[in-house]
């Protein structure tokens, strides 16, 4: 029999993750330092950038800005390599902040729940990670952070487009492009240009299915009220 146990890499990830959204900095620390190391010798480029942003973020949260910073551009480098624009844009602007300020951006509101929401989201845990994009969103936009707002509303778009609820997501991929646009941000037009496409498709195919659906309900109280208002067949006579 095979064992279907994860790695230890992937076991420290888990739980590092989880101290880091109850706010333990300090204990998710050694856990992401552990699974970057254990993801990067695997060569799992998706666990070693999860675990390198995870560690970035645990820094941040324990004011070590400048310790920060490397973590955050290998987790930008990771990203960029698998072709994930948003946490790629997400990465590069965390890193050009803590060259400005010395990380006092990283602690703003917004901060703290995008980053538990895509922690969510990168661990599958969808109905998870909703609230707290919708919460960066809020955020982002009271804050004036556009690019923030940006990743946010993409991010909670393909949420919404796996929970299937396009009607919801629409909006906010369509808020991620126009953002992108005017920030003249080819790559992230591009990518959120994809993002309304997919959520338009499923939007327009679930008005399809419940079409139909409303044509067959209808099709069947048409024929019950036929039914209803049938003659009665004449009984036999028996003389």
């Amino acid at each position: 029999m095979s064992d279907r146990r994860p790695p230890p890499w992937a076991s420290a990830l888990h739980l590092a993750q989880q101290k880091l959204e109850q706010g333990d900095s300090a204990g998710a620390l050694p856990y992401f330092e552990e699974a970057a190391k254990g993801a990067e010798k695997a060569s799992s480029a998706e666990g070693e950038m999860t675990a390198r942003a995870g560690l970035a973020m645990a820094l941040f949260g324990l004011g070590r800005a400048r310790e920060a910073v490397p973590p955050a551009r290998r987790a930008a480098e990771l990203a960029e390599q698998l072709g994930q624009k948003s946490e790629a844009a997400l990465f590069r602007s965390l890193v050009e902040r803590l060259g400005q300020d010395g990380g006092e951006q990283a602690r703003t509101p917004w901060f703290t729940a995008l980053t538990a929401g895509q922690s969510a989201l990168e661990r599958g845990a969808i109905d998870e990670a909703v609230p707290h994009l919708e919460r960066a969103v809020e955020q982002a936009r009271a804050a004036d952070a556009a690019g923030v707002e940006a990743t946010a509303c993409s991010l909670l778009a393909q949420c919404q487009l796996a929970l299937q609820t396009p009607e919801d997501a629409l909006p906010n991929a369509r808020r991620a492009l126009a953002i992108a646009e005017a920030l003249g941000q080819a790559d992230a037009v591009a990518t959120f240009q994809k993002l309304v496409a997919a959520a338009e498709t499923a939007l327009e195919r679930a008005r399809q299915m419940q079409a139909m659906v409303d044509d067959a309900e209808a099709e069947l109280a048409r024929i019950g009220d036929d039914e209803d208002t049938a003659p009665a067949p004449d009984e036999k006579n028996d003389d």
